[in-house]
């Protein structure tokens, strides 16, 4: 029955078939959206687009290290449907959905069957990472949505297609420069013949970017370029995400090993079963967006400053569908069965640790409704590290917030400016105690908590004795609220 029903999908128009890959990519999107609570980085979306103005927020995007675009969009999307986690995971849903589209589209503009197409499609409509970031209130399917719109523009030769996916994606994430180098080059070397038009269209999508690049980029890279979160890469770490980025992470340990090997054989499968089409001009596109990026970001990360951020290659990772649906379309009945029997459940366990995970974001928004419900008047609330005033303080928005004048930045990715902005106000709780008659104390260690911050918890508890309000441990560490008297 199943067999015959592809068969009958595969008979209709494209554009029909365009709407159903459609309806699928958004009905898995959909479901559950806002069901997690936010963690630090949605929640920093958040307090950006929910809590400041627009002048606000421009200055504290200044000093962030991403570029305005999906800001912009988040606080449209916030003023028309107000602040809920669905609301702000809308957007991501939505290019989540525009990304699957192009996927297809692409592989309709490749020498493939309309099967392969179809399977193409299909794969990146469930495909687990995709889904993952398709629910996470940030810029990443954006991201990914204009990449792909710059291939298919590439693909179709049309140059507005490609400046406008370009604009699109350096004004949407920084890392897209390694997309926009790796098709420029190709579209140049393709087209050295006949060098304009693609010497044009990259002109207009740099003359575009430049204000944003002199003005910003090279002042945010000097205020973060000593502590930025993100590591020197080993080989390992270089691959493995490749995986996590196609079949997800959330799923049990004990099947994760099997899941990613099925993924890399179908991938490493793919490659061989497409090195024919490879080859061609639409070939050497595709597979300058799907392994150039990765390259370019381990090398520069080697080579130079550690830049190597997994999630970034998403736009990358949307084509690995590509490669597994070529393969199975070229591949004989058996082999054909036999892979299918491998690759589908190997997604389907992704999709499903996607929505029953293993290890589930943290219930932020139930840990902060305590301390909201048990707060009396008179009283703040008073956080150690600013990477916890940020993930609890979104969700205390009608309590006094006050951080520890030495609180750290785990990612060290806030610049004093948009810490400014942003509000938070430090202070000694000493300096406090005349002015509140008591302090909520949020404190999450974990292993990455520095000595400063160990310190400072120690201090208030040993100076004020306060009440442990609640404890819980999380998967990374622990989070405790302290009751202190003050004014006394």
């Amino acid at each position: 029955m199943i067999r015959a029903r592809l068969r009958a999908l595969r008979r209709l128009p494209d554009g029909q078939i365009g709407l159903i890959l459609v309806a699928l990519a958004a009905g898995v999107r959909l479901l559950g959206l806002g069901a997690e609570s936010l963690w630090y980085d949605e929640a920093f979306t958040a307090w950006l687009v929910g809590r400041l103005d627009w002048g606000a927020m421009g200055q504290a995007i200044a000093g962030d290290v991403h570029p305005p675009l999906w800001y912009v969009v988040e606080r449209v999307a916030v003023g028309v449907l107000g602040p809920s986690e669905a609301a702000l995971r809308l957007p991501a849903a939505l290019f989540g959905v525009f990304g699957v589209w192009l996927v297809w589209r692409i592989a309709r503009a490749l020498p493939f069957c309309r099967a392969a197409a179809l399977g193409a499609g299909l794969f990146a409509a469930f495909l687990p990472a995709s889904l993952y970031y398709s629910q996470d209130a940030r810029m990443y399917p954006m991201l990914a949505a204009f990449v792909l719109l710059s291939l298919y523009g590439l693909l179709r030769e049309r140059w507005l297609l490609f400046v406008l996916g370009g604009i699109g994606a350096l004004y949407t994430q920084n890392l897209a420069v390694v997309y926009l180098a790796a098709l420029g080059g190709a579209a140049l070397f393709q087209h050295r013949r006949r060098i304009w038009p693609a010497l044009a269209a990259l002109t207009a999508i740099g003359l575009a970017w430049l204000p944003w690049a002199a003005a910003v980029i090279i002042p945010q890279a000097r205020s973060v370029a000593d502590g930025y979160w993100v590591q020197a890469p080993t080989l390992t770490d270089v691959l493995l995400p490749l995986m996590g980025m196609t079949l997800g992470w959330r799923m049990h340990p004990a099947i994760q090993l099997q899941v990613y090997g099925a993924a890399s054989v179908a991938i490493v499968g793919g490659l061989i079963a497409a090195r024919g089409w490879l080859r061609t001009r639409e070939g050497q596109l595709v597979l300058a967006c799907l392994i150039a990026p990765p390259l370019l970001l381990a090398l520069i990360s080697w080579l130079w400053r550690p830049l190597f951020l997994p999630r970034a290659l998403l736009p990358s990772a949307m084509l690995i569908p590509l490669l597994w649906a070529h393969w199975l379309a070229r591949s004989s009945r058996p082999n054909r069965r036999a892979m299918l029997a491998v690759l589908v459940p190997a997604v389907a366990a992704g999709v499903v640790a996607h929505f029953f995970p293993v290890f589930p974001r943290e219930n932020l928004r139930d840990r902060a409704a305590f301390v909201a419900q048990a707060a009396q008047p008179g009283e703040i609330v008073y956080f150690t590290g600013l990477h916890t005033a940020i993930s609890l303080g979104y969700y205390l928005p009608d309590l006094p917030l006050y951080v520890h004048p030495d609180a750290a930045d785990l990612d060290q990715t806030l610049t004093e400016r948009t810490q400014a902005v942003m509000g938070f106000r430090r202070a000694p709780l000493d300096a406090l105690a005349r002015q509140w008659r008591g302090a909520w104390l949020i404190v999450n260690l974990t292993p990455r908590t520095g000595p400063a911050e160990s310190d400072a918890v120690a201090a208030i508890v040993a100076r004020y004795g306060p009440d442990v309000a609640a404890h819980w441990d999380l998967s990374d560490g622990a989070l405790t609220v302290y009751h202190i008297r003050l004014g006394e």
